[in-house]
């Protein structure tokens, strides 16, 4: 790990520098920009706001309990490592069925909430067979969630100022991080994967990530529909397909 860690510093330090784009309006000072206001004053940004909110819960839930189901299967550390590689071949998986159909974000987002929402059904009954086959699913699923899930909402900031991005950027990490800290307070009263705390909290992560494509597909309608209005013209891609990566000055 740590040669890998010193070979991504090297890689860092050849790539070109990367600057945001000046623009014609005043500079803010730092606080400013983080004004609430001033990066949440869009109609679609209400429900941006439930997304993230929902998705902090779900991420600490999928990520803390990943980890886990794989411990309570085996000790083994070969075993272990196989069962990593598993997972990891589920999200390849995802991948190769994602360029080979090309289905559109919409059915994607909700194939991953689907296939997420089986898994965290089937953990509620913690044989190791299916906590495997849990795993297996959430892995598989968390591969369409997670693409599409971040790519909207970074394409409904995509009209922001630079420094209006980076101040939505900080505050969405800040409100993941507090759901995700809420959550692990329950989680650390738990002493076992079964009782009725453990099946209320993947009650409210299936609440919680069913209700995320239904608040971020209503995000972006409000924002295309926006962004018709003040350009006068079609939006310039259809809703639910991802945004054309960025460009930067270099």
């Amino acid at each position: 790990m740590f040669v890998f860690l010193i070979v991504m510093l090297i890689f860092s330090a050849t790539m070109p520098r990367i600057s945001l784009p000046r623009t014609e309006t005043p500079r803010l000072g730092f606080w400013q920009q983080l004004q609430w206001k001033r990066v949440f004053g869009d109609r679609h940004s209400v429900w941006l706001i439930l997304s993230i909110l929902a998705g902090g819960v779900f991420l600490q839930f999928q990520n803390l309990f990943t980890l886990v189901f794989t411990f309570t299967v085996t000790q083994d550390k070969l075993l272990i490592a196989l069962l990593n590689l598993l997972y990891t071949g589920a999200a390849f998986l995802g991948l190769i069925l994602y360029r080979k159909f090309k289905w559109n974000d919409h059915f994607c987002l909700w194939l991953g909430v689907l296939l997420l929402s089986a898994g965290f059904v089937i953990a509620m009954f913690p044989l190791k067979p299916l906590l495997i086959l849990s795993n297996v699913l959430t892995a598989f699923g968390m591969f369409f969630f997670a693409m599409i899930w971040n790519a909207q909402q970074f394409q409904c900031i995509e009209d922001y100022a630079p420094g209006r991005k980076a101040a939505f950027l900080i505050w969405r990490e800040s409100m993941l991080v507090g759901m995700r800290i809420v959550l692990l307070v329950f989680i650390m009263s738990l002493d076992k994967l079964e009782g009725w705390l453990y099946i209320s909290i993947i009650g409210v992560t299936l609440a919680s990530l069913i209700l995320i494509p239904v608040v971020q597909a209503k995000a972006v309608r409000l924002m295309a529909h926006g962004r018709k209005k003040r350009e006068g013209t079609e939006p310039l891609g259809e809703e639910g397909n991802l945004p054309r990566p960025p460009t930067f000055s270099a």
